[in-house]
């Protein structure tokens, strides 16, 4: 937060030119910080780091679930549906005529907002399901980004932003409980890997569409992002055709986790 409203400010005093030697100003922040980090308490009595269990391809096959994907597909696409924000929304709001400054301080409100909701995170476990936060995730960017290409004022774009919260931190603590319900926690580690893979390939890929659909409608695309939230929701809806049984460690169990 604190370096989206510092770049901000130093952008609308030194110009676009700075930016390549702010990136590289905070990649040898970042790298020197590294080496002041604490060190595993595992390691400081020689001791080492437990090995976590190995996996026959029976135990792997019980990931080849359509609901599990779909659902998976699902999340990721409320997050891709963020890709054209992430590339071209500084640019978007520098052509409306927002400061540099004020385009920092939207990005800082963004995450002050995800923060603020993954912190009470604990506290919605066992109060919300995870195919509610991935509902309330799905709508939310959809009025996101049906929103976003009206020319509001600046107080209208910080409100918005808060928005946050909802499409990106909401899925993603939805992600985070359906795979803690449905995978052991032995194996969750590789859950948590297709997820991210998953949700790597589906933003790269609309992160390259993004560059036509803005080239093509300017702040019009952020309407065809806002499909991005219903294309979610059909898939969440059409994973319920498909029960997805628990992914165990050891032996399947066909019962579907509480949505």
């Amino acid at each position: 937060m604190i370096s989206n409203l510092v770049g901000g400010t130093l952008l609308d005093a030194m110009g676009a030119s700075s930016i390549i030697w702010l990136l590289v100003l905070g990649n040898l922040l970042h790298t020197t910080a590294s080496f002041f980090l604490p060190a595993d308490p595992r390691l400081i009595d020689n001791r080492t780091l437990g090995k976590g269990a190995r996996l026959d391809w029976k135990q792997l096959s019980q990931f080849v679930q359509p609901g599990f994907w779909l659902i998976l597909c699902s999340i990721s696409t409320i997050q891709a549906s963020h890709s054209l924000l992430y590339a071209f929304g500084t640019i978007y709001w520098r052509e409306i005529g927002i400061s540099a400054n004020m385009t920092g301080i939207f990005w800082s409100i963004s995450v002050f907002a995800e923060v603020i909701l993954l912190f009470f995170s604990k506290k919605l476990l066992g109060r919300i399901t995870w195919r509610a936060l991935l509902i309330i995730g799905a709508v939310t960017a959809v009025a996101r980004w049906v929103i976003m290409p009206i020319q509001l004022p600046e107080y209208g774009f910080l409100i918005l932003q808060m928005f946050h919260a909802g499409s990106f931190a909401c899925s993603h603590l939805g992600a985070m409980f359906f795979i803690s319900e449905t995978v052991d926690d032995e194996i969750s580690g590789t859950a948590q890997g297709l997820y991210t893979m998953l949700n790597g390939l589906t933003m790269s890929l609309a992160t390259f569409a993004s560059g036509f659909f803005y080239g093509r409608f300017d702040g019009d695309a952020f309407y065809l992002m806002a499909t991005f939230g219903l294309v979610s929701l059909a898939m969440l809806a059409l994973a319920r055709l498909f029960p997805v049984g628990h992914i165990g460690a050891g032996k399947v169990d066909n019962t579907e986790p509480s949505a």
